[in-house]
C-alpha cells in the first residue's frame, strides 16, 4: 500500500466515525503506522492536507462503500498458487440443469485464478451419462457462465469422443490400451452383487478374465449400442 493509499484509508475511517477528518488525526494515524514518514514530515503533511480535503467533500455513502470493499479485500482469501508456470484450469458440469450455487463457486475460483496468471480454462461438459443429461442445460450452462462473467479458452464436449473410430474414438482407443495391459475388465456383475463384493474387499469374477475375453465383451457393447 502507497503513501497515498494509506492516507486516504485514516481519512476515511476518521470522517465515518466523527463526521469529518482532521488532519492532525489523520496525520498522528499515518506516522503510528509508517514511522520512517517522519523524514519526510513536510511532504506528508501536504499529502495529508489535499486528501483530507478532499476526502471532506465527497459523499460520505460513496465513503461507506469504499470502506466496505476495502474490509471485504483485507479478509477475503488470497488467490495463490506456488510457483505458478503454466496455468490451465477446467470446469466440468454435468449438463443435467442450469449451474447451482456449487457450480458458480467453482467456475468463478478457477476463472480468478486464469484472470491472475494469466492462464487457460477450459470448459468440459461431462454428458456420458445419457440418463442425467438434459438438452436444454448445454445452452443453460453457458449463458450461466458469460452472466458470471466467466469466459472460457476451449470447450471440450465429452460424448464427442465416444466413437469407435477415426477422431471420435479417443476413449474407445484408450479403453481398448488399458485392456490390452491388463488394467481394466469388463464387469456384468449386477449393482447389488458388486456392492457385497466390495465391502468384503473381494475382487469381481470378472477381473480374472483375459484381455482377448475382455474385448469380445467390448465389441459386444458396441453391438448393443
Amino acid at each position: 500500500m502507497n503513501l497515498e493509499e494509506i492516507i486516504k484509508k485514516h481519512t476515511i475511517q476518521n470522517r465515518l466515525q466523527y463526521g469529518k477528518a482532521n488532519e492532525k488525526a489523520v496525520l498522528g494515524k499515518v506516522l503510528a503506522e509508517k514511522p520512517e514518514l517522519k523524514e519526510d514530515l513536510k511532504g506528508v503533511m501536504k499529502n495529508v492536507r489535499e486528501i483530507v480535503e478532499e476526502i471532506n467533500s465527497s459523499n460520505l455513502e460513496d465513503l461507506k462503500g469504499y470502506e466496505i470493499k476495502r474490509e471485504r479485500e483485507r479478509t477475503s482469501p488470497r488467490l495463490i498458487l506456488p510457483n505458478p508456470t503454466r496455468v490451465v484450469m477446467r470446469f466440468a458440469p454435468n449438463p443435467s440443469g442450469p449451474l447451482h450455487i456449487g457450480h458458480t463457486r467453482a467456475a468463478i475460483l478457477n476463472d480468478e485464478l486464469v484472470k491472475k496468471y494469466d492462464g487457460k480454462l477450459i470448459l468440459r461438459i461431462e454428458d456420458t451419462d445419457p440418463r442425467r443429461v438434459d438438452l436444454a442445460a448445454y445452452e443453460m450452462i453457458e449463458e450461466d457462465l458469460k452472466w458470471m462473467g466467466v469466459n472460457w479458452d476451449k470447450k471440450i464436449v465429452q460424448s464427442d469422443y465416444l466413437g469407435y473410430a477415426g477422431p471420435r474414438g479417443f476413449y474407445h482407443l484408450f479403453c481398448k490400451v488399458l485392456i490390452e495391459k491388463g488394467h481394466a475388465y469388463v464387469c456384468t456383475c449386477n449393482s447389488d452383487e458388486f456392492k457385497a463384493l466390495k465391502l468384503k474387499s473381494k475382487p469381481c469374477k470378472h477381473r480374472n478374465l483375459s484381455a482377448k475375453e475382455n474385448m469380445e465383451k467390448v465389441n459386444k457393447m458396441k453391438k448393443w449400442g
